[in-house]
């Protein structure tokens, strides 16, 4: 099973304050944590309010799904009915690797990386 992909961005470090490569982590469109690629500090968002904010996400995914549906079928039905089969079964994982992406930051939040002899 493929872990959740973790997009990278240039963001300003609120524990070193430097400007940093950060792997951003995501669950559906939702940003649940970064992580500094120079100090290593983590970012998470508030478990409760991620878990809220995911779910009324993933409510309005679902309700859009049909029209989006159509509109791949209608665009390109070979395309459509040759990819189908995969998507759907592709389904389940996505949702739990969506999951387990939110669950996990939620254990992250407040982490602090280990510190080193002679960097404060």
């Amino acid at each position: 099973m493929s872990s959740p992909v973790a997009e990278t961005a240039h963001l300003r470090c609120e524990a070193c304050g430097r400007l940093a490569l950060h792997a951003v982590q995501y669950a559906g469109r939702l940003v649940v944590s970064t992580q500094c690629g120079s100090c290593g500090s983590i970012v998470a968002r508030d478990p409760a309010e991620a878990r809220a904010e995911y779910l009324r996400d993933l409510e309005h995914r679902l309700q859009s799904k049909p029209a989006r549906v159509l509109k791949r079928a209608l665009s390109d039905p070979k395309a459509f009915l040759t990819t189908l089969p995969r998507k759907v079964a592709m389904q389940p994982t996505k949702l739990a690797r969506e999951w387990r992406a939110l669950l996990a930051a939620s254990r992250t939040r407040g982490e602090k990386p280990p510190t080193t002899p002679g960097h404060h």
